[in-house]
């Protein structure tokens, strides 16, 4: 059976639009996030307040949590109450830094993550001690 050219047209037509349907669809799965940082299995959260010595909270801090067995890795910023939070955690071990301008970096290690539990924490950070200034001749005044 021979189709005329209009019905051949048609058929390539089609033909060209499911192959860009398809093209598209892996392209936004390729570029779409990898099943493997799904969470899967018991999970937990962590979550705490960041104060300085005089227990002013500290907003701005860059906290970090690390998974000292699987590498993963995470971060969240101090919101203006100084809390923080790190929902779905895979149970395991972790690591946490505390990061921010004019504080020493504070770093807490064997944090523990259990299944189906929200624990807290409270971190309180020291001011970071910066030399004197010097005056005409490198002096200390």
């Amino acid at each position: 059976m021979r189709l005329s050219k209009r019905a051949n047209h048609g058929v390539c037509r089609r033909a060209v639009n499911v192959w860009l349907l398809l093209t598209c669809l892996g392209v936004g799965l390729a570029l779409s996030p990898a099943p493997a940082l799904a969470q899967s299995g018991p999970s937990g959260t962590l979550s705490g307040v960041v104060q300085d010595p005089n227990d002013a909270v500290v907003s701005g801090v860059r906290v970090t949590i690390r998974n000292t067995g699987t590498g993963l890795s995470r971060t969240t910023v101090t919101n203006e109450e100084g809390r923080w939070t790190f929902p779905a955690l895979p149970v395991g071990t972790y690591e946490l830094t505390y990061e921010v301008a004019n504080f020493k970096t504070l770093k807490r290690s064997n944090v523990q993550v259990e299944a189906g539990r929200a624990a807290r924490g409270r971190a309180h950070l020291d001011p970071q001690l910066h030399a004197a200034p010097l005056g005409r001749g490198g002096r200390q005044h």
